[in-house]
């Protein structure tokens, strides 16, 4: 988030839930649910997740017929930042008032992050294609939320160039999928699909309406 940030002095966070922005100096976060220790696991992936989003933004990708790959040598570092973005945002007590509820995958995901339980939720990564009206790839933070992925359940986010959807229903990808999966994946797959507008994208449109047109909060200026 600070390398999208570059030399501006803030981050500016919209949401499809209320008008205006909120400025930010590194992103969202909330520190009164995780210990130490707790946040410490959690890290590892998140440090792994760092140095994934750089290797895409330096372009260390390589075609795989219609697709690409990218080197991912820890496939449980990068799935443990998957899982812990997912997991962190859905029960974080500021986000409380948003009701992302988990159900039954909040334990699993507890789990394998806390406990050395399974990492077996399958998860697939893109290389985001989001751009302006001239074709310049933008790069945004995108908070998980809950959508449909062809037929299946998954929690989208996006960070930068990196897209993933993390699966969460009782439903199992096609088998023909399966090597486009990040689970124990080193090359990885990176699912991509046209240049995107993203002032044309239909769930995102809520959003930088919001950011456009309403006020800023108190106390903010544009």
């Amino acid at each position: 988030m600070l390398d999208m940030r570059g030399d501006a002095k803030a981050l500016y966070e919209g949401s499809r839930h209320r008008p205006g922005y909120k400025e930010q100096q590194n992103g969202p976060w909330d520190d009164r649910f995780l210990c130490k220790i707790h946040e410490d696991q959690a890290g590892v992936g998140d440090d792994y997740a760092v140095d994934f989003c750089w290797s895409l933004d330096a372009g260390k990708y390589v075609p795989f017929g219609p697709v690409f790959q990218i080197r991912n040598p820890d496939p449980e570092k990068l799935l443990a930042f998957i899982y812990g973005t997912v997991w962190r945002h859905a029960v974080a007590p500021v986000n409380a008032a948003l009701r992302l509820e988990l159900g039954p995958y909040e334990q699993r995901l507890r789990a394998a992050l806390f406990e050395g339980g399974p990492m077996n939720l399958q998860a697939v990564v893109g290389l985001s294609t989001l751009g302006d009206e001239r074709g310049k790839p933008v790069r945004i933070g995108l908070a998980p939320y809950r959508q449909k992925f062809g037929d299946f359940s998954t929690w989208h986010f996006i960070i930068g160039r990196l897209d993933v959807h993390l699966k969460t229903d009782q439903k199992s990808f096609p088998a023909e999928w399966t090597p486009y999966l990040a689970n124990g994946a080193d090359p990885v797959v990176l699912h991509a699909v046209e240049p995107t507008d993203i002032a044309t994208v239909p769930f995102l449109r809520s959003i930088t309406d919001n950011i456009r047109a309403g006020p800023p909060r108190p106390g903010r200026r544009r």
